[in-house]
């Protein structure tokens, strides 16, 4: 599974160079031919990915958390802002490079994304229970008028800077 891509599909959405120094996921490999697996991280070095190995099912509950909680996110965002404002000239005066940023991956082809979503349904569901009492907990700090706690639930959201800055830099 290479983890690599945009929200655009099709031949005419192909980017040069996009698996460069991006993660490639092999599961189960403890069950794969090993000429056959060789092939397949043959391609991926060819593609310059770095191959990580996994078992199957924690890959996809990794992923639920990582990507497809993303994915999901987007799509609600999205979803959200069209209901409430309807008018788009709204949306286009107000709209941010923030904004325009989070909901990036909406523009994703669904026919590719709903098999992922019912394929992997039950961790995507326990992605969600987590993302929606984090939301939940963010929501109660602020009906409380609580600005500590609500800072501290930022605070603590900003260590993702550091992570996401070791990944950029090649590191683990």
């Amino acid at each position: 599974h290479p983890m690599a891509g945009t929200e655009n599909s099709g031949p005419k959405a192909a980017i040069r160079n996009l698996f460069r120094g991006k993660t490639a996921v092999i599961c189960d490999r403890e069950k794969c031919e090993s000429e056959a697996l060789k092939v397949v991280e043959d391609l991926y070095k060819t593609l310059e990915m770095r191959c990580v190995y996994m078992d199957s099912g924690q890959h996809d509950m990794h992923v639920a958390f990582v990507s497809h909680l993303s994915h999901i996110s987007s799509f609600i965002l999205a979803n959200t802002v069209l209901d409430i404002e309807k008018n788009t000239a709204t949306i286009f005066d107000l709209a941010s490079g923030g904004f325009e940023s989070t909901v990036r991956l909406a523009k994703s082809s669904p026919e590719m994304w709903l098999p992922i979503f019912e394929q992997n349904q039950k961790n995507i569901l326990q992605a969600l229970d987590a993302y929606i009492q984090h939301l939940e907990r963010f929501k109660k700090s602020l009906l409380e008028k609580k600005s500590l706690e609500t800072r501290d639930i930022l605070v603590r959201a900003n260590e993702i800077r550091r992570v996401l800055e070791t990944i950029n830099k090649g590191n683990r």
